[in-house]
């Protein structure tokens, strides 16, 4: 019995992107836990689009999309895809109609972006961002940890 090569699968060797993806998240939900975030959702599917994280921040909600980069050159989130971020959270705002003053700010749109640098991570996170803000780096306001 011969197997063809094409149906054998690296073990060994770099993780594929979207594995590292799926532990940037998986990172990033339990230092958000430990800073006394409430994770409340992961990979929440939606019709406009896939949300990485939501949690409670203690003060409203909050949907955290993370990005995991090997370089600072890559633009971590296009224009189309915070404008479909923006409509997935009032969506969600929408479905989870609460009763007033429990979502206490509605919710805010949070960019985390991980940076490798060498052998460390750079975490940079962009808190509220808006469909209307330019997406340069220097626009936003980060708070690298």
């Amino acid at each position: 019995m011969s197997i063809k090569k094409s149906s054998i699968k690296k073990i060994s060797g770099p993780l594929s992107t979207k594995v590292k993806g799926k532990l940037a998240e998986r990172w990033v939900a339990v230092v958000l836990w430990l800073h006394g975030w409430r994770l409340l959702a992961t990979n929440l599917k939606t019709p406009e689009a896939e949300i990485d994280l939501v949690c409670d921040d203690g003060s409203g909600m909050v949907i955290v999309e993370v990005k995991y980069r090997t370089n600072y050159w890559a633009r971590p989130l296009t224009n189309a895809q915070l404008n479909r971020l923006a409509r997935a959270a009032e969506a969600l705002q929408t479905r989870l109609r609460t009763p007033p003053g429990s979502l206490r700010q509605g919710v805010r749109i949070d960019l985390i972006l991980l940076v490798r640098c060498g052998c460390r991570i750079r975490w940079h996170h962009y808190r509220g961002l808006a469909p209307h803000s330019k997406l340069g780096l220097k626009a936003w306001h980060s708070s690298a940890t």
